[in-house]
């Protein structure tokens, strides 16, 4: 439970399609890689659109912000490492893609917390986005159906992850194990 499933789960999918042990890239780390090279173009995609929606247009600023996500020097030494940041990134780009489509209906606000969700169950420090996606739809939502965008976006993000939460209860394993005879604990669990 030191991270939160999905995100091994997608890159062991990627794996998988890619022919596993006897990839199409060689090595299971240069697949990786390759996914994550996938995963950055993604990202680059989805940051200039966002970008590009909340400076109303400017292209400027939308390559602006690419080249500055694409070549700082952290930038560029992690983005091609396999790390569940990298995913956790591209969901919080997607989901913040959909929660600023220019039309503010309120199935886009109930993809953007899909999306969320992914991202928190990819890697579960996505959860410190949640205030700023409660002010951006705030201010984003049609006023007539704010408060309902707002609750359905946080019921949305809170049933998903609250599946994670929900395996471990069903597992046994949420709460802090009875310790045995040597004093090491019996099972894993969340809470520890």
């Amino acid at each position: 439970y030191d991270h939160a499933p999905l995100g091994w789960m997608t890159i062991g999918a990627w794996l998988w399609l890619t022919g596993g042990t006897n990839n199409w890239f060689g090595s299971l780390v240069m697949s990786g890689r390759v996914f994550m090279l996938v995963i950055h173009v993604l990202s680059c995609l989805l940051l200039y659109s966002v970008t590009k929606r909340l400076t109303h247009g400017s292209r400027a600023a939308a390559a602006g912000a690419v080249i500055i996500f694409s070549l700082t020097p952290l930038g560029i030494y992690f983005q091609r490492r396999v790390l569940l940041d990298n995913l956790m990134t591209c969901w919080v780009l997607l989901s913040l893609w959909w929660a600023t489509r220019p039309a503010h209906q309120l199935k886009h606000y109930i993809w953007s917390a899909v999306w969320l969700g992914i991202a928190v169950l990819t890697k579960l420090n996505a959860i410190f986005f949640v205030p700023a996606f409660w002010f951006l739809i705030w201010k984003k939502a049609d006023p007539g159906h704010r408060l309902h965008a707002l609750l359905y976006w946080t019921f949305v993000v809170g049933a998903i992850i609250f599946n994670f939460f929900l395996y471990a209860t069903l597992k046994g394993e949420l709460l802090p194990a009875p310790h045995d005879a040597a004093g090491n604990p019996t099972h894993v669990s969340v809470v520890e």
